[in-house]
């Protein structure tokens, strides 16, 4: 059971709820400088919020910043040593926004309208990075007496490539952040719902608690189309935008191939087992992105004028690439679908090959598996793929088994990246005290 009384946990939650307030209303837009509006503030101001309380309950903890206004910060609470350390890692950064967001909605107000916290940040991720810190000032405060050493870590620029985040840390500063385990942000990684489109929300159930345990990668793609400059008084067969919209619908035309590694294939058996569900051949893009390719469009350039034909069409391709994807591979088959007169393909994001995945024979997913089944009886707690990608890639690289989580149990789209993100309070709140049990049981 938990070394923290039941009656202290709705304090605690409360506690976590306006802590998730402050830091959202702060606009740690990455890259910093991203707004005309926010022009001075980087992750470096999260951190000195999260230090201020960090120092309130006596836990030493320091900003490293490779950049001054996107620093990163890390504290450390020692255990007796018996065990390894855990990490409990989260971005501080977030996404820009659009001109799409409801005008009564400001995304950085973290209003609670009907039950849901808005703003940008709250599901991408500072509702993790609360969790977190809310679990280190847990243990200070109640005394409680740990094997492992605890640390935390909230960092920078995991939105722009975590040049100045995480892989800084990893270089300049790994002996701060070295451990055994390590929690981030996993979007499969929590209790879902039938994630197919083609159950409506309202008949939706619960099917089982997810833990991610690999992620993808990302290739970024520029598809560029060449053609006829000139007056637009004719329509020209080498136009540059029709050359790049013929592109482009190749590239619907061809979906990447299901291909299942050892995490998706246990992952995919055990639904099918469960419930008889086939979910490698369900057409929902979430679900499918679990087992194949993703490649999606997602920015266009083309034209100055109404009147001039351009010279070149070109479009940004983001492609998320599952583990076991030769990267060599992809870049034939992408430059074979979109080949066509005038058109090439160049790359200005390569990644690595992919990591082993997370072991599913931890002491951190038993944690997991035993809080869950406390929590939510006896769904089955799987190990999942996950859809994007995250910090933990390069925590795998050095060998730390890195598990990705989203503790909130929420039936609306939560719009990460889009206009009017949110999650709703109650189950964040449900998910503060899932983590940090998950964590107390991981290291006492």
């Amino acid at each position: 059971m938990s070394p923290i009384p039941n009656t202290d946990w709705p304090s605690l939650q409360d506690e976590a709820v306006d802590l998730l307030k402050e830091l959202v209303r702060i606009p740690s837009i990455t890259p910093a400088d991203a707004t005309l509006e926010y022009p001075s503030v980087g992750e470096t101001m999260v951190c000195r919020a999260i230090q201020d309380k960090l120092t309130k309950e006596g836990i030493a903890s320091e900003i490293l910043a490779k950049v001054e206004r996107r620093g990163n910060i890390v504290a450390r609470l020692k255990g007796d040593g018996t065990a390894k350390p855990v990490l409990l890692l989260g971005h501080l950064d977030v996404v820009g926004i659009d001109g799409n967001w409801t005008p009564s909605i400001h995304p950085f107000a973290a209003d609670v309208v009907d039950g849901r916290m808005y703003g940008r940040g709250t599901a991408d991720m500072k509702c993790i990075v609360v969790i977190h810190l809310m679990t280190m000032l847990a243990i200070k405060r109640y005394g409680i007496k740990h094997k492992r050493d605890v640390i935390l870590a909230g960092v920078a620029a995991e939105e722009s490539g975590s040049a100045v985040g995480v892989r800084w840390l990893i270089d300049k500063h790994w002996d701060k952040i070295a451990a055994e385990f390590s929690l981030n942000e996993g979007f499969t990684g929590g209790p879902q719902y039938d994630p197919r489109d083609s159950v409506p929300p309202e008949e939706k159930k619960l099917l089982w608690v997810g833990l991610e345990a690999i992620e993808k990668r990302i290739l970024v793609a520029k598809i560029t189309a060449i053609g006829h400059a000139g007056h637009a008084s004719s329509a020209q067969a080498d136009n540059a935008i029709n050359r790049l919209a013929t592109a482009l619908y190749k590239l619907q035309a061809h979906p990447r191939p299901v291909t299942l590694n050892p995490i998706s294939a246990a992952f995919a058996h055990a639904v099918r087992t469960y419930y008889g569900i086939d979910l490698t051949a369900d057409p929902s893009a979430r679900v499918q992105a679990m087992f194949t390719d993703a490649v999606v469009p997602t920015l266009i350039h083309g034209g100055t004028e109404i009147v001039v034909l351009p010279e070149s069409a070109s479009v940004t391709v983001v492609c998320r690439l599952l583990p076991t994807t030769k990267v060599g591979e992809f870049q034939q088959w992408l430059e074979a679908v979109v080949g066509g007169p005038g058109v090439e393909v160049t790359y200005s994001t390569v990644p690595p090959p992919g990591t082993p995945a997370s072991s599913p024979n931890t002491a951190l997913v038993a944690a997991y598996a035993k809080v869950a089944h406390r929590m939510y009886g006896d769904l089955p707690v799987l190990l999942t793929q996950g859809i994007g990608t995250t910090d933990s890639f390069y925590l795998r690289q050095k060998g730390v088994a890195a598990y990705g989580i989203h503790p909130l149990l929420d039936k609306i789209d939560e719009n990460m990246h889009g206009p009017d993100e949110s999650i709703p309070v109650d189950s964040f709140r449900q998910g503060v005290r899932m983590i940090m049990e998950t964590v107390l049981e991981l290291v006492t």
